[in-house]
């Protein structure tokens, strides 16, 4: 049995609000150009394009962290599938994206 693949591509763009480009929030805007999933095993295989997600998604983006150590936060503000989706899936047609990352750099 082969793992799922599940590929989105997305463009994303962000806005910093303040004076001078500082603030700790920023608010983070996606457009999603393509989606599919692929499932293969021995003895099945499927295929979906165009999966049920919102083509425009947009949350907020809060980083924070002392050099090498970052703690990175990602709230949706809109959720992740589309309304058509959404009216026939009553449970989990408001599911935001919702993240939370630690970063280590090395330089």
């Amino acid at each position: 049995m082969r793992a799922t693949d599940t590929k989105l591509t997305a463009f994303c763009t962000e806005s910093r609000p303040g004076s001078k480009g500082t603030s700790p929030g920023v608010k983070k805007t996606s457009f999603l150009l393509n989606s599919k999933y692929k499932f293969e095993s021995e003895n099945n295989f499927y295929s979906l394009n165009s999966l049920p997600f919102r083509k425009i998604q947009s949350g907020l983006m809060l980083n924070a962290g002392n050099n090498t150590w970052n703690l990175g936060l990602y709230m949706g503000l809109n959720p992740i599938f589309n309304d058509e989706f959404g009216k026939s899936n009553l449970e989990i047609k408001d599911l935001k994206e919702f993240t939370l990352g630690l970063t280590f750099y090395i330089l």
